[in-house]
C-alpha cells in the first residue's frame, strides 16, 4: 500500500486527495488536493460557487491536524482564489476546515472535548 493511499485512509478528510506525504523532525507534512472543480466562498452562510478564479495563491495553506502517535500532523494545500460579490476576494473554502483556522475540524473537535472534560478549580 503506497502511504498517500494510507494516509487518505488515516486523515478520513472530505473532499481531498492525498498528493504527498513527507517526514521531518517530529512532524508528518500531508499534501492534499481539493477534488472539487468549483470555488466556493468560505464565509459561513454565503453559498457563493463560481468556476473561475481570480488566481492561485503562490504558497500552501496549512492546517494542524490530529497527531499520529508521536507525530505533528500539518495539512498543506495550495488554493485558489476567487472574487464573491458579497466578500470580495478570498481563499477557496475547504471541508475540513472553517474559514481563517490553522487547525482541522477533527481538532478543533478534539480541544473542545478535552476542554469540556478538565476539572474546574
Amino acid at each position: 500500500m503506497r502511504a498517500t493511499t494510507a494516509f487518505n485512509t488515516l486523515l478520513g478528510l472530505e473532499g481531498v486527495v492525498v498528493e504527498d506525504v513527507g517526514f521531518a523532525d517530529d512532524q508528518v507534512k500531508v499534501a492534499v488536493r481539493l477534488r472539487r472543480k468549483k470555488l466556493l466562498c468560505p464565509v459561513a452562510g454565503c453559498g457563493f460557487t463560481t468556476r473561475s478564479r481570480v488566481d492561485t495563491r503562490p504558497e500552501d495553506s496549512w492546517w494542524r491536524s490530529l497527531d499520529l502517535g508521536a507525530w505533528k500532523t500539518i495539512v498543506t494545500a495550495r488554493l485558489r482564489r476567487l472574487d464573491c460579490p458579497c466578500h470580495g476576494v478570498l481563499v477557496e473554502q475547504v471541508g475540513f476546515a472553517r474559514h481563517r483556522v490553522r487547525c482541522t475540524r477533527d481538532f478543533e473537535d478534539l480541544v473542545a472535548w478535552c476542554a469540556s472534560k478538565m476539572e474546574s478549580r
